[in-house]
């Protein structure tokens, strides 16, 4: 978290909110505290790959281009090679999956997205 708030304040704060939002979630879905805190971990984390993306493509105003999006893309796969833990590394990684397979990097489907992510 440390390097995150280095690098980007809104990002910090991003990543806060999704951890916060994520635990309402896990509560109202009656999680164990076992699981709350994986997921809150998670879901702090769930970014830390963006710290390998340049700022200027990070926070740039207005539309990216194509290239700079896929070079945005690529934090999922930064985020699980920092985070070589399990479940970390996983959320990280499928944390832009969508059930209807239309996500990234690899273009889950449904239960193949692991529920943290």
């Amino acid at each position: 978290m440390t390097d995150i708030k280095a690098e980007d304040e809104y990002l910090f704060h991003h990543s806060v909110n999704v951890c916060v939002l994520a635990l309402v979630t896990g509560i109202h879905l009656g999680y164990s505290k076992a699981d709350l805190l994986t997921l809150g971990m998670g879901a702090l984390l769930h970014d830390i790959g963006k710290v390998k993306i340049p700022k200027a493509i990070l926070n740039k105003k207005g539309c990216h281009t194509e290239q700079e999006f896929e070079i945005i893309k690529r934090h999922p796969i930064y985020g699980k090679q920092l985070l070589y833990d399990e479940p970390y590394c996983t959320i990280a990684y499928a944390h832009h999956e969508r059930y209807s397979g239309e996500g990234y990097p690899l273009g889950l489907k449904g239960n193949e997205i692991h529920p943290f992510a």
